[in-house]
């Protein structure tokens, strides 16, 4: 009886031991679509010699209790003395993502983004203005859950560390990003 007590703290669908070897439910079947649907936004602050702000909301679908994946919006304002934004420095564009959770609030997630920046100008062959270009991008790392009110209904925050799958750098402080997000 000890032993049942065990599975059914790892498994609430057990009831008796005929099915212990049965396959694990998905913890999400039978839930309706509403229920499924994780709405969310992150913010993201990057300093350089201009202050960028990245706002990203996203509607995701939980798949299984452990999967989740969705779209997203990418929006990236450039602020020149914190108070006039840079027109040139705005991007935009879509972003897919997918998360895998490992357990105690941390997850495995990839996102993959379809972008539209403006390339500042180049001087060839006696061209020199900018220009604006769609550019794919890639992201893998890890995301931990920070919940601030346990009895809330709504998704904690999360904190995002990325890797920047695609692009080249000159340095691994260049290829890692933070996001945080509700």
């Amino acid at each position: 009886m000890n032993q049942m007590s065990k599975y059914k703290i790892k498994n609430p669908y057990i009831t008796s031991v005929a099915d212990i070897t049965k396959r694990v439910r998905n913890q999400m079947h039978g839930k309706p679509f509403v229920e499924r649907l994780i709405p969310g936004i992150a913010v993201q602050f990057q300093a350089k010699r201009e202050l960028l702000v990245d706002f990203n909301p996203s509607m995701g679908y939980k798949i299984s209790g452990k999967w989740s994946a969705g779209t997203g919006w990418v929006e990236r304002v450039q602020f020149h003395h914190l108070y006039s934004t840079v027109p040139a420095g705005r991007v935009f564009g879509l972003r897919t993502f997918t998360n895998i959770e490992l357990g105690s609030g941390i997850a495995f997630r990839a996102e993959v983004e379809r972008i539209n920046a403006y390339l500042p100008p180049i001087q060839i062959n006696g061209r020199s203005e900018g220009y604006r270009q769609w550019m794919w991008g890639a992201f893998v790392g890890l995301k931990k859950r920070l919940p601030f009110y346990k009895r809330s209904k709504w998704q904690p925050a999360d904190t995002l560390l990325f890797h920047k799958a695609a692009g080249r750098r000159k340095s691994l402080c260049e290829q890692v990003e933070r996001s945080n997000g509700i």
